[in-house]
C-alpha cells in the first residue's frame, strides 16, 4: 500500500509482497481503506495473534458488503470487532 504524507490527497493502492498491482479475478464483496493520521507500528506485537506485528502503515478498514463504493465516497459503517487498549 502507498500512502502519501507530502499531499492532502491520499494515494491508496494495494500490491502484493512482489510489488505488483494486486488483481482480483471477480467482482469482491469488500472494500478496501485506512483510517488517516493513524500508524501501525511494526515494533509493537499483537499480544492475540503470535508472530503480528505493525506493518509500517496507517490502520487498516475493510467494509463488506453488497455494492462498491464509488471511488472517494465516504460512508458510515458500523465497527464489528476492534482492539481494546
Amino acid at each position: 500500500m502507498s500512502y502519501g504524507l507530502s499531499s492532502l490527497e491520499i494515494l491508496f493502492v494495494i500490491v502484493n509482497l512482489c510489488g505488483n498491482f494486486r488483481t482480483h479475478w471477480c467482482n469482491i464483496h469488500w472494500n478496501n481503506g485506512l483510517i488517516p493520521q493513524t500508524w501501525e507500528d511494526p515494533s509493537i506485537s499483537n499480544s492475540e495473534v503470535e508472530g503480528a506485528f505493525g506493518d509500517n502503515d496507517p490502520v487498516d478498514v475493510v467494509e463488506i458488503g453488497e455494492r462498491q463504493r464509488k471511488i472517494g465516497e465516504v460512508g458510515y459503517e458500523k465497527v464489528q470487532q476492534g482492539k481494546k487498549k
